[in-house]
């Protein structure tokens, strides 16, 4: 990890470690700022007013009290961050260097996949990755949610959760979120939130509406630092590594299909029943090409 990395890191954990200190006002202020990294880098003070619902005063207090001068200190964090990932975009040298391996791109990419899923593994909390599951397996009803570059790995994982049970469905389409789904959310169903960075701004309003509802969500995503790890009840953070100029999908996909076969493997006797029937099913509609 870079030291701009580093800095917005520590800034988070920072927020997080003084939670229970700060003002409704204030608490509303860390999660505006936090929502969307790229956006509070070009902010005002005004304007982080404005979209807190607070005033000025309050936002440079609220920086003072994380130990900054004022506000412009503390959106320097947020500057410094979003130059560090721009430069990795567009540093023209690093993607000559790319260019010039693509004899090799297979064998890169394989390498940094094995890296990315072996990382993300290591990583994951067990404990709260059985608890996630299990109650998944055990919910009325699951729904998940990606929308936009993780569209897919939700697709994804409601296909294979669908195969092990009933009543799975999903809350977003390539379009964005069905607002009528979200409508009849109940608190013993489970939705799993999945996105990265950059955060698609629908799928966090969509979160935070979950979580007025207090139904339980399980967020797959890219860092601590996601906006939806302080919505969340379950969170899991996906390495996303950059396999080209782009980032990987490999860590999020890892963490969709390792989900759904944890879920799978809960009840085996209901899931076997569930799969007899699909089975049954998809032959009677000829779903599948025979020779």
């Amino acid at each position: 990890m870079n030291n701009q990395d580093d800095e917005y890191e520590a800034l988070v954990h920072l927020i997080r470690s003084k939670s229970d200190e700060l003002s409704p006002t204030h608490r509303r202020i860390a999660d505006r700022l936090l929502e969307d990294p790229q956006r509070t880098a070009f902010l005002s003070v005004k304007q982080a007013a404005s979209l807190a619902r607070a005033n000025e005063a309050t936002v440079v207090r609220f920086a003072q009290k994380l130990g900054f001068s004022g506000f412009l200190e503390l959106r320097s964090v947020f500057q410094h961050r979003l130059n560090q990932h721009a430069h990795a975009l567009s540093d023209v040298s690093q993607i000559e260097s790319m260019r010039s391996r693509s004899e090799d791109a297979v064998a890169t990419a394989a390498a940094i996949s094995r890296d990315t899923i072996a990382t993300t593994a290591d990583n994951l909390d067990r404990k709260a990755w059985h608890s996630a599951a299990q109650m998944a397996a055990t919910a009325p009803r699951i729904f998940t949610l990606g929308l936009r570059h993780s569209y897919a790995a939700a697709y994804l994982l409601t296909y294979l959760l669908a195969m092990s049970r009933d009543d799975v469905a999903a809350l977003g389409t390539e379009t964005g979120v069905k607002a009528e789904a979200l409508r009849s959310l109940r608190p013993d169903d489970v939705v799993i939130v999945i996105s990265t960075e950059p955060y698609a701004r629908e799928t966090i309003t969509a979160a935070r509406w979950v979580r007025e509802r207090n139904t339980t969500i399980v967020a797959l995503t890219d860092s601590d630092a996601s906006p939806l790890a302080s919505i969340a009840d379950y969170c899991f953070v996906a390495r996303t590594e950059r396999t080209t100029i782009l980032p990987s999908a490999v860590g999020l996909t890892f963490l969709a299909e390792s989900f759904a076969a944890h879920v799978a493997l809960v009840d085996p006797p209901a899931t076997q029943k569930i799969a007899a029937i699909e089975g049954k099913l998809l032959a009677s509609l000829h779903t599948h090409w025979t020779r």
